[in-house]
């Protein structure tokens, strides 16, 4: 659980599980608190809200979140990191139905873009080139030379 979140411990800080035998009590952050957590500006966890990406629950005004919550935002930061757009992490959230498989598909989903997108700058690199030799062809030809 620390990798997913970056170096959160939530059980450590208090969030997750209780160890006590009693019964368990369900811990949550509000949205300071989780922004804090994760070196956010609350904004930014909005912005996930509204992107469909965290569903909190919500008590009137305020917006509770759980350790599940959490861990979910850890990943979506994770993937953004990497580059991963907002709408393939929301789309893939929704078609996936276990924790396990969404980073698998994500990833797998976001490495095919990213090979798209080279040999796209590889046939952009190479035609760049192509033009910059015509261009010093065109600068070192007698006729450009005799014109100025």
């Amino acid at each position: 659980m620390q990798d997913s979140m970056d170096g959160i411990d939530f059980f450590a800080s208090g969030l997750g599980k209780s160890s006590s035998k009693t019964a368990p009590k369900i811990e949550f952050l509000f949205i300071g608190e989780l922004a804090e957590k994760f070196g956010l500006n609350p904004r930014t966890i909005r912005f996930y809200e509204r992107a469909g990406l965290l569903k909190p629950a919500r008590h009137g005004k305020f917006r509770t979140y759980l350790a599940e919550d959490a861990e979910k935002l850890g990943f979506i930061l994770k993937m953004r990191r990497l580059g991963v757009s907002i709408a393939s992490i929301r789309l893939l959230s929704n078609e996936c139905d276990g924790k396990t498989e969404l980073p698998k598909k994500v990833l797998r989903h976001h490495i095919e873009e990213l090979r798209k997108q080279r040999l796209l700058i590889e046939r952009q690199l190479e035609e760049s080139a192509h033009v910059l030799a015509q261009l010093y062809q065109t600068v070192a030809s007698p006729e450009v030379l005799m014109s100025n």
